[in-house]
């Protein structure tokens, strides 16, 4: 299987592929289970934001046209130095197939954590045997700090930028090890990563170029062919052609590049970083903050969790350094130390879901680090340990999203149903009373604008006008409905003189339906 996803020539055991297979496999079964009960997660802020721009419009031409949304967005202007063109094209795609069913889109973003999981499973066992790399990678795959990024699918293009950031480590690990000069097919692969890669999440155009880097300084101290000029002009090819489409098409068509952090008020790079010395203080603090969760986790992640990563840190400390894997240790050091810079030059408290990778290059160090032949049994024991804390873990914050979200699943489900009723009828519309209830359907707060312009109109919506666009009017609609805490009634406009309700029109809940009280209702 890792041949095959690097099309390589010669043939792939099939031992190997059966084995990728079942690991593959239990990944997937292990995460769905872990995760299914956060499939009420509804949609984040940043998410609404952008189907509020698309205003109920579910084609694919109108995700495409939103490829530079940093720069055409309408709603909280701003990070418009951000270019991540591939990741909004993920989400004009998602939008195109799923529209409103957010369920449907947790379970997408669910499935690409698991086969970014497999993929770091396909790198581990370059270096290891099957099941290290194996009971490696699902501890990984369980860790609740990763919890975030899969149950938001706005976060998609994230992931696909890791998957594709590992594919390239595979790729750079592969040819490190080749006698041989490099064929066509594998330039083809490496930079086809490596431009994937950049094109979903722009910060990798600085990360990207130090694996390029290990893998010319390895081949030369092993006095192996390296790069011929050629080769060197096509690796610099996507970051030529990123670089003509930022600077002539994106910066040209951005009016404040320099404004960053578009939710909340934020100040520009002028005005935050005044020298070196200071971007270097943040860079400091971020990583005493993030090496801080590591050890202790934010609740409600049980304490267990904390004090297993705890035992694997200092385990890594304590064992000695292998030095014939010193070149990939100071590779992720790099990486790591690179990766918070260039964070942090832009924002002084990264968002939490940037944690993700530094939570990736840890492992990634602490695996290169130790001696996994010598200490096979002892980190056996702990993996074990870190991957049954952390599905508990998980589990906790998934039945919490769960039960936090279950009222405003129901109304969901309720709604939905009304409009898949309805919707084929002519002129069909509908509202949302305004006494309905904030916490399951809340308003949302809508500027036009950049967050520190005064003057920017500020509009409300309430969540199901944002997701049902579609159908919502909210001036002459053909239904009215209101929510009476457990179902909707619907008020049928402008059929007659009088606005009559219907008793027939209501719809029930899930739990009256399952006790078929309904039914005895219509009877009676």
């Amino acid at each position: 299987m890792r041949n095959l996803l690097l099309l390589k020539s010669p043939p792939v055991f099939p031992g190997f592929v059966l084995k990728s297979l079942a690991a593959l496999l239990v990944l997937a079964a292990v995460n769905g289970l872990l995760y299914f009960p956060a499939r009420h997660q509804p949609f984040g802020l940043d998410q609404l934001h952008y189907m509020a721009d698309l205003n109920g419009d579910r084609s694919l031409s109108a995700g495409m046209k939103r490829l530079d949304y940093c720069n055409s967005r309408l709603y909280w202007k701003g990070d418009e130095s951000l270019y991540r063109p591939l990741l909004f094209g993920w989400l004009g795609i998602l939008n195109s197939g799923f529209g409103d069913n957010y369920p449907y889109w947790n379970l997408m973003q669910l499935s690409l954590h698991v086969l970014f999981c497999f993929c770091f499973f396909l790198l581990l066992s370059q270096s290891a045997g099957f099941l290290m790399a194996f009971i490696f990678s699902l501890a990984f795959s369980v860790s609740p700090n990763l919890f975030e990024l899969n149950v938001d699918p706005h976060l998609g293009g994230y992931l696909w930028s890791y998957l594709f950031f590992i594919l390239t480590l595979l790729q750079i690990f592969k040819m490190e090890k080749c006698a041989e000069a490099w064929t066509n097919r594998d330039m083809l692969v490496l930079v086809s990563a490596m431009t994937l890669c950049l094109f979903f999440f722009e910060i990798f155009n600085g990360l990207i170029l130090l694996p390029v880097l290990y893998l010319i300084v390895s081949r030369a101290v092993a006095k192996k062919p390296g790069f011929t000029l050629k080769q060197l002009a096509i690796l610099a090819l996507p970051f030529v052609v990123f670089a003509l489409l930022y600077f002539f098409v994106h910066a040209k068509g951005s009016k404040r590049i320099s404004y960053i952090d578009s939710f909340g008020g934020s100040l520009s790079f002028e005005q935050r970083f005044h020298s070196k010395k200071t971007i270097l203080i943040y860079v400091l603090k971020t990583f005493q903050d993030w090496l801080a969760l590591l050890i202790a986790p934010m609740p409600p992640t049980p304490r267990l969790f904390g004090l297993a990563q705890a035992a694997l840190l200092v385990f890594s400390a304590v064992t000695a350094v292998s030095l014939r894997r010193l070149g990939r240790i100071l590779l992720f050091l790099g990486c790591l130390l690179a990766y918070l810079a260039l964070l942090c030059s832009g924002r002084p408290a990264p968002p939490m879901h940037h944690y993700n990778f530094f939570l990736l290059l840890y492992w990634l160090l602490f695996f290169y680090t130790v001696d996994v032949k010598r200490f096979r049994l002892t980190l056996l024991v702990l993996l074990a340990g870190l991957t049954v804390s952390g599905a508990v873990a998980t589990w906790a914050l998934s039945k919490s999203v769960e039960s936090n979200f279950a009222a405003r699943y129901d109304y969901y489900l309720q709604l939905k149903q009304f409009i898949e009723t309805k919707k084929d009828e002519r002129s069909f519309s509908f509202r949302i009373e305004q006494s309905s209830p904030q916490g399951v359907d809340p308003m949302i707060s809508l500027r036009a604008g950049y967050a520190d312009d005064g003057n920017a109109l500020i509009t409300y919506r309430r969540y199901s006008q944002i997701i049902f666009a579609r159908y919502y009017e909210a001036s002459n609609p053909r239904y009215e409905l209101t929510w009476d805490k457990r179902s909707f009634q619907v008020k049928r406009m402008g059929d007659d003189s009088k606005e009559t309700r219907r008793r027939a029109d209501v719809i029930p809940s899930r739990p009256a339906r399952a006790a078929g009280l309904h039914k005895k209702k219509r009877a009676a």
